[in-house]
């Protein structure tokens, strides 16, 4: 995690960087919602974890248009339960709980549609046989290639990687986010 020495200070990840921020746009956030006022808090919400919520959708689901309609379906859900929110968790923990289970949904219906619809497969093309290969593979190879490694792992370890790796979240927070 952060600490701080009278000597010296470590960050142990992106998460360190914004706390501070995040904390203040976290009770911006619950100020709202003791006003009740929904939609700015809805809105609030949306402008502080948008991104994030965008990135971790993607992530999981690898498709822009999935990532987009989980986006989009996390934020109406997380409208719907503004007036029930326990403060159980952060709220940077709930509205990535709630991404978590729309991504997982999008993926289940995107498996049910797949295997009514025979989808025509368009193998890769070989690789070059050229000597010294690794020596220039390309950042957006080596994503790709994280990408597929990603692709092959069951949604609940693929979701625990990004979650920790990509969203920068402590174990308490992941716990929270996925049900574990």
């Amino acid at each position: 995690g952060c600490w701080s020495s009278g000597r010296r200070r470590r960050e142990a990840g992106p998460h360190c960087a914004s706390r501070d921020s995040r904390v203040s746009d976290e009770l911006e956030i619950l100020e709202k919602l003791e006003r009740q006022d929904w939609d700015g808090a809805l809105t609030a919400l949306m402008e502080t974890y948008g991104r994030q919520v965008y990135r971790q959708c993607l992530q999981m689901v690898r498709d822009a248009q999935l990532a987009e309609d989980a986006l989009q379906e996390t934020f109406i859900r997380a409208h719907r339960a503004l007036r029930s929110f326990r403060r159980d968790s952060s709220l940077r923990t709930w509205i990535h709980a709630i991404a978590h289970h729309r991504c997982l949904d999008a993926l289940k219906a995107e498996r049910r549609r797949q295997a009514r619809f025979v989808v025509a497969d368009n193998p890769p093309d070989p690789p070059a046989a050229e000597p010294g290969a690794e020596s220039r593979i390309s950042a957006a190879q080596v994503a790709a290639a994280l990408g597929r490694c990603l692709d092959h792992l069951l949604p609940h370890v693929k979701a625990a990687v990004l979650a920790r790796f990509q969203q920068g979240m402590t174990y308490l927070e992941m716990s929270g986010v996925l049900d574990a």
